[in-house]
């Protein structure tokens, strides 16, 4: 069937085996532009226990109605919530499905799972510095659960971590990069579904204490005009301003031969 919303409905005994004595599977259709998805839904009946959709005569009606019941409503929220994405992919329902009725984990929890696969073949000083993370996130404790992702709590991680006296550059290379990634993990396994770090202008380094990226014009003249005490301090001033000149890399530096360079033709 060809339509916006995908057709949900349940299916008994598709292949005509059900008896008074022999069981078969209801199971679930989605049908949607043009495709079908049919999804066990681990019920099984007598011919005589399934009519106009709905369990009867069977000892647990009202459990087995209520699991189709659940299983309609989360197909539909799955739906709805592609839906809302842009795109309805049918195939993709089933693994949604077993996502959103997985035993529920915290956050905290999840951090720890994923710091655990994040360290595998790490050296160890990059272990601990995931431990370290873990540790001091747990102990802060105002970010349990997936809901308390919030642009509102990340700030306010931020300014707990400012008040500890912590620089800038430390706070984001210890403490937010850490966060951010564990962030970026759930999105992709499907528990958030919006990075607050994508609005959030966190100060990644204070730039009063730090060091210049880049030299002056001015600068650079006096590096070349210094006078240095010994010979080996102006070799490797020379060697500075030859890379500064020449944009070579150390490497390509240490492997260069003036002498292998071919005369040019004029």
């Amino acid at each position: 069937m060809n339509s916006k919303y995908p057709q949900i409905s349940f299916v008994f005994d598709r292949r005509k085996v059900a008896s008074n004595t022999t069981k078969s599977s209801v199971e679930m259709r989605i049908c949607h532009n043009y495709k079908q998805r049919l999804m066990a839904t681990g019920v099984k009946l007598y011919a005589n226990q399934w009519k106009n959709g709905k369990i009867v005569n069977c000892p647990d009606v009202v459990e087995l109605n209520r699991v189709l019941d659940k299983m309609l409503s989360d197909v539909r929220q799955i739906v709805f919530d592609m839906q809302m994405e842009g795109r309805i992919d049918i195939t993709a329902i089933p693994e949604r499905l077993k996502k959103l009725n997985s035993p529920k984990i915290t956050f905290l929890d999840f951090c720890i799972q994923r710091a655990t696969i994040r360290k595998y073949g790490k050296k160890r000083d990059s272990q601990e510095r995931y431990d370290r993370f873990v540790r001091h996130f747990t102990v802060w404790g105002k970010i349990k659960d997936f809901e308390d992702i919030s642009d509102e709590n990340i700030i306010l991680y931020d300014k707990y971590l400012t008040g500890t006296g912590m620089k800038p550059y430390s706070r984001w290379n210890n403490y937010h990069r850490f966060l951010n990634s564990f962030i970026l993990d759930a999105i992709t396994e499907g528990h958030l579904k919006r990075n607050p770090y994508r609005w959030i202008h966190i100060n990644k380094q204070n730039l009063a204490h730090g060091i210049e990226k880049c030299l002056t014009p001015e600068e650079f003249n006096s590096i070349k005009k210094v006078g240095l005490p010994t010979r080996c301090l102006e070799k490797v001033r020379d060697l500075f301003i030859f890379q500064t000149y020449t944009c070579m890399s150390y490497s390509d530096l240490k492997d260069f031969n003036a002498f292998l360079i071919a005369p040019i033709s004029l």
